[in-house]
């Protein structure tokens, strides 16, 4: 009985050295320490504001040295699109639930290291699925690296912060960046002038669909609206839209083919 008490303090012993000596090594390779809202905004901003500035704007504005792109604020995208891009996410209350509890968010950042970090419970998923999506631009590797960004990411900023940034630094087919320009260069108009059929449309271009290509040059507008009707479909099962105004958005022309022609 001594032998065992004496091997299980050794052990406690070690792991409470080797621990906190792989989480400061870990931390120590991140490119910042995202230790406030302040550094974790300011890297947001040089990497994913900065790549959007880069894609943008033509080369001779570039010279003129970095031009400060407004922070994203969710604000900005029309309540409609916010919903559709969520439903298609799979987090249609997302914005409406509170944050996940310590111990199963820990939990789940834990499993996110050797696992996906994905399951169960729409509150803390979602915001590992944006959190994770947010640390892919910030050049993090390795999976410990990883797990300590994104539960900073997390600690730092709220879901509407979290969906917000993640619509605006989305990579679409051929490079282009935020779900707001890839809007403008299929439609010719910001997403504040589309209606929810358009916007229902629009959403296809982002995750899980990624059919910015489809749309820009509106191939196949069959399938196309079918694909725009189920995205209607799905938000009034949600309950985020109305029989009627689902239906009116179903009924509505393909908007790339009225564009098109």
């Amino acid at each position: 009985m001594r032998n065992l008490l004496t091997l299980l303090l050794m052990v406690s012993g070690t792991l409470g050295v080797l621990v906190p000596g792989f989480y400061f090594n870990a931390t120590s390779d991140l490119p910042s320490p995202l230790e406030s809202r302040h550094q974790l905004l300011t890297l947001m901003r040089m990497q994913v504001e900065g790549e959007r500035m880069k894609r943008a704007l033509p080369m001779q504005e570039r010279e003129r040295g970095f031009v400060k792109w407004p922070e994203p604020d969710i604000g900005r995208f029309p309540r409609d699109f916010v919903a559709l891009y969520l439903s298609e996410m799979g987090c249609p209350t997302f914005l409406r639930a509170p944050p996940e509890p310590r111990m199963a968010w820990l939990g789940r950042v834990l499993q996110g290291t050797w696992g996906s970090g994905l399951e169960n419970g729409q509150a803390g998923r979602c915001a590992y699925l944006f959190a994770s999506r947010l640390v892919d631009h910030l050049d993090v590797t390795g999976r410990l690296e990883r797990a300590i960004a994104i539960h900073r990411i997390r600690n730092l900023l709220s879901h509407e912060e979290l969906v917000a940034w993640d619509m605006a630094s989305t990579q679409l087919d051929d490079g282009m960046l935020g779900l707001d320009q890839g809007v403008e260069a299929v439609y010719g108009r910001p997403l504040a002038q589309l209606g929810l059929s358009e916007l229902a449309e629009a959403v296809l271009m982002a995750p899980p669909n990624n059919a910015y290509g489809t749309l820009r040059i509106c191939q196949n507008p069959p399938l196309i609206k079918r694909a725009r009707d189920a995205v209607l479909a799905q938000l009034l099962e949600y309950g985020l839209t109305t029989e009627a105004q689902a239906s009116a958005g179903q009924q509505a022309e393909v908007a790339c083919h009225s564009k098109k022609n």
